[in-house]
């Protein structure tokens, strides 16, 4: 430590304020990434539904959907 108490106090609660400011700001993206991903898997899977119904209004001889 090299300045006084006071000075030091507040480097050393700037430093906790911005590890904290990080780690909230590391959560955030975290949850963004995963709602991103899972709605791209959601669109993927109503895609694949979508396309069989489109293939049997199309084909309707071909394969059916099952559940």
């Amino acid at each position: 430590m090299t300045g006084s108490l006071h000075e030091d106090l507040c480097r050393f609660i700037s430093r906790v304020i911005l590890l904290r400011i990080r780690n909230f700001s590391d959560k955030v993206v975290q949850k963004i990434k995963t709602h991103i991903l899972c709605s791209i898997t959601f669109f993927a899977e109503n895609l694949a539904v979508y396309e069989v119904m489109w293939k049997n209004v199309v084909e309707p001889g071909g394969p059916q959907m099952t559940q």
